[in-house]
């Protein structure tokens, strides 16, 4: 019975996550500001002018995503890629022997076996850094696996196996994490490759996501947190008895 509640549990964030970006979660409160939410276009403009702005990156336009085959979206809402609303730092191995395990230098990020829950933990540290994820960046697995994903607490090194996801336009980091949670078996079936999968940067810059207004998107997280706290307080529960029934 205990873990079938598990599987339950497992079930009940992934049927959250697909409702969140369907729009039920918000569908209410859509309802009571209707006519005050800007639509999620104003946000791509912003993002635009924003880039016109930074001449660091050279961003170039992408093609209108062609919509025939995918969800009709709320209002307010629209297809887009992740290229349009996120900078995509693809990761770079340093020389090794700017590794080391005492906590020199910068968090250096691997791979999927450093992630948490929401946040990685450092195994190794790094005093020449080739690529750079901030604090708040998603850090997304693009190889051996493809699509976990977890929030960077503080400036990092990324190595090969990750790509970090920086949100522009004010965009919520959660935001992003929940919704690269929600499709990750998708992003995974991207991947591609004999010996392991592995996903490419335009393939994940040219990733296909509903984008929702950005005071929509706070109260997405907000919803999402909600629930999760509730399932996250059962499964302490669960745990703790699974344990005495073993014992």
């Amino acid at each position: 019975s205990l873990k079938n509640v598990e599987t339950q549990l497992r079930r009940y964030r992934q049927a959250v996550l697909k409702h969140a970006f369907e729009g039920k979660l918000t569908e209410e409160w859509r309802g009571a500001y209707k006519g005050e939410i800007e639509h999620a276009s104003t946000l791509l403009e912003h993002i635009k002018e924003e880039r016109k702005k930074n001449t660091k990156e050279k961003y170039k336009q992408q093609p209108s995503v062609d919509t025939s085959n995918l969800p009709e979206l709320p209002e307010g809402w629209l297809w887009t890629r992740l290229y349009d609303v996120a900078e995509i730092i693809l990761g770079q191995s340093p020389p090794s022997s700017t590794y080391n395990e005492n906590g020199n230098g910068v968090p250096f990020y691997q791979g999927k076996l450093e992630f948490g829950k929401i946040y990685p933990t450092p195994r190794k540290w790094c005093t020449a850094p080739k690529k750079i994820a901030e604090k708040g960046d998603v850090l997304i697995s693009v190889r051996a696996p493809v699509g976990p994903t977890n929030i960077c607490r503080e400036k990092s090194c990324i190595g090969r196996g990750l790509a970090a996801i920086r949100g522009l336009g004010g965009i919520e980091p959660l935001f992003i994490l929940y919704l690269m949670h929600a499709f990750e078996n998708v992003i995974s079936g991207k991947g591609t490759g004999t010996t392991f999968k592995a996903i490419t940067g335009n393939q994940l810059k040219g990733f296909e996501i509903p984008l929702a207004p950005l005071s929509e998107q706070y109260k997405i997280v907000e919803e999402i947190e909600q629930r999760f706290s509730l399932a996250d307080e059962t499964e302490k529960v669960v745990e703790q008895s699974l344990k005495q029934a073993k014992r």
